[in-house]
């Protein structure tokens, strides 16, 4: 047995689901290859199937690519889906796939591009946090704000946002996470006072993502949810100072791209040698991060006083 096969489970595979975005895909996964560290590194491609003929150009593209491109990865799976699953159960069957065979993942949209040494931080990062309960993840991007940091410290721990544009953790962090964020579990901390009193902090939009939250009866597991969990647990995630990702969805082509307050197609990323000290958590690089994520939306006074009069009816157990 040679010595990468021995380390194999050390490498976290890659998971990108993807439909028919060729050029962001191609992209996308020959910045990935770019990495020294793509030789050790398996990627599951999910393919969706299209659902619209406006979809099938650019299917049609991907899948020949596939075929015929000379990657440098230490595999390629690619599962064709015979039907349309839509992205979250394409990304969730992914998910199952993957966890058979790893305790940890990668995991991207189709519309990111990745610094060349991406691959090496997910997985340095991710056996630094492998034992440690106070993280949720690694984290990738990082937003384009000023970090109160040191010339020793080039990455930094959030605790109440998680940048999920390539960002990678344990299926076990994962899995603990949708067993404990039940809606029993959000309508409890609402009666928290030191939660409530720390998401207020933030502004009024992350106010109004967790009250919503709380509101609805559909648990959900996406980004924003993500943060939630962190704040609601204690827990933290890691990013680097200066990104290494940009996401080229902001271009118009993202499904979850609406604002253009800032055009994240053209952030920079980090290809300079990467240091792994980290700064401990701080209440300024909190703040400043939902600044920034304020700046980009705005919320109305009507959604504001909704969003309180939904408060004192959760806080009075009026509405469960």
């Amino acid at each position: 047995m040679i010595l990468e096969d021995v380390f194999r489970m050390y490498y976290a595979p890659i998971i990108i689901p993807t439909l028919c975005r060729y050029e962001h895909f191609k992209k996308c996964i020959e910045s990935l290859d770019s990495n020294p560290w793509a030789k050790h590194t398996d990627v599951y491609v999910g393919l969706d199937y299209p659902s619209k003929d406006s979809y099938k150009e650019g299917y049609a593209k991907i899948c020949e690519y596939l075929d015929t491109a000379d990657l440098s990865f230490a595999n390629v799976h690619v599962i064709k889906r015979e039907e349309n699953y839509g992205a979250v159960r394409n990304v969730e069957d992914l998910f199952d796939i993957v966890s058979r065979e790893y305790d940890r993942y990668i995991l991207t949209e189709d519309d990111n591009i990745f610094s060349v040494n991406f691959l090496e931080y997910m997985d340095t990062m991710l056996e630094y946090i492998k034992d440690k309960k106070e993280y949720f993840g690694v984290c990738g991007y990082s937003y384009p704000v000023y970090w109160v940091t040191d010339a020793l410290h080039t990455n930094i721990e959030l605790q109440t946002a998680f940048p999920a544009w390539g960002y990678a953790t344990f299926f076990s962090n994962r899995n603990r996470m949708i067993e404990e964020y039940t809606h029993d579990f959000l309508v409890k901390s609402i009666r928290c006072e030191d939660k409530v009193k720390k998401i207020r902090s933030l502004g009024n939009i992350p106010f109004n993502w967790y009250i919503n939250r709380v509101w609805d009866t559909e648990v959900l597991h996406h980004d924003i949810d993500m943060q939630i969990y962190q704040v609601i647990t204690d827990k933290a995630s890691i990013l680097p100072c200066k990104s290494l990702v940009r996401n080229m969805g902001w271009d118009g082509t993202g499904l979850n791209c609406q604002t253009t307050a800032f055009d994240f197609s053209t952030q920079n990323i980090d290809n300079e040698p990467i240091s792994f000290d980290i700064m401990p958590p701080s209440d300024t690089n909190e703040k400043n991060t939902w600044e920034f994520i304020c700046s980009l939306n705005s919320i109305s006074y009507v959604t504001v006083l909704k969003t309180w009069i939904k408060f004192v009816l959760l806080r009075l157990g009026l509405k469960r």
